[in-house]
């Protein structure tokens, strides 16, 4: 959960409605830009903590391999990990790209690698009009050995 603070509006809010002239808003407002710098900098840190947290060196290859064969234009191919394989990460609340997920490395179930199922370790997103069966000859070839995946258009 991405938790905002906006400082500008707590410092109005709590501020008796009688002491709210322009010039002690602005006397508080000049009193707490360092807060407000300080939190910026920490939110900053906080979306790139978690977002690093969130992404494996196997992913990024295997999302950027895919990309340059089957989307080398517009790399809409995405790689996104289920809620059964590991830990909830939303590491920016404000993406369009939804909730990532942290893998634990522990393999769910013992089905067919790459089988239809909703408790598979990851999903693998594809654009319409890309050839399913060849993103999921490329993803057997380099997903770690028990781990599933199911492959949707989006």
């Amino acid at each position: 959960m991405k938790i905002g603070f906006d400082i500008p509006a707590f410092v109005r809010q709590y501020l008796p409605p009688i002491l709210r002239t322009p010039v002690r808003v602005a006397w508080l407002s000049a009193l707490t830009a360092a807060l407000e710098k300080m939190w910026a900098d920490y939110d900053r840190f906080r979306t790139e903590a978690r977002y690093a947290a969130a992404v494996t060196g196997q992913k990024i290859v295997l999302e950027a391999y895919l990309n340059r064969l089957f989307d080398p234009e517009m790399r809409r191919i995405r790689i996104t990990y289920g809620q059964d394989a590991g830990l909830w990460v939303d590491y920016d609340a404000d993406s369009d790209g939804g909730d990532e997920y942290l893998y634990d490395g522990v393999a769910v179930g013992s089905k067919e690698q790459g089988a239809e199922d909703e408790s598979a370790d990851f999903t693998v997103e594809i654009p319409a009009g890309t050839d399913p069966e060849a993103v999921r000859s490329i993803v057997n070839k380099y997903a770690i050995i028990g781990v599933m995946f199911n492959i949707t258009t989006v």
